[in-house]
C-alpha cells in the first residue's frame, strides 16, 4: 500500500459519495458515513457519520490495494472486485462492521 491514504473511501457513488469511508478531519479518526436525506436536486445531502476503527480502514486499503492502484487524490471509488474470495468475504466483514456504527452516529 502506498504511504498516500485517501481522505474519502466511497463505496456508492451518485452525482459524489453517498456511502463510504472519510478519514481526513486533521486527526486519527476515521468515519463510516451514508446519506440519509437529500433535497429534490439532491444539490444538498444529509450524511450519517458512524465513528470507526481506523485500523479497520486501513485494513480494508489494504486488501484493495492488492487488486488495485490507490489513487493520489483525495476520493477512491474503487471497483469492488478481489482476485481471491477469502479477499472479498474479509472486506465485506470489515465493511458490515463499521455500518454497524451508523447505528449510534458520531454526529
Amino acid at each position: 500500500m502506498t504511504a498516500s491514504i485517501p481522505s474519502v473511501l466511497a463505496l456508492a457513488y451518485y452525482d459524489g459519495a453517498t456511502e463510504g469511508f472519510f478519514d481526513g478531519m486533521g486527526d486519527d479518526r476515521t468515519y463510516f458515513f451514508k446519506v440519509v436525506a437529500w433535497d429534490q436536486n439532491q444539490d444538498r445531502r444529509l450524511y450519517l457519520l458512524g465513528k470507526v476503527d481506523r485500523v479497520l480502514y486501513v485494513e480494508l486499503l489494504g486488501i484493495l490495494a492488492k487488486t488495485h492502484e490507490i489513487p493520489t487524490g483525495p476520493t477512491w471509488t474503487p471497483a469492488w472486485t478481489f482476485g481471491h474470495p477469502k479477499l472479498e468475504r474479509r472486506a465485506d466483514s470489515l465493511v458490515a462492521a463499521c455500518r454497524l456504527t451508523l447505528e449510534s452516529p458520531a454526529f
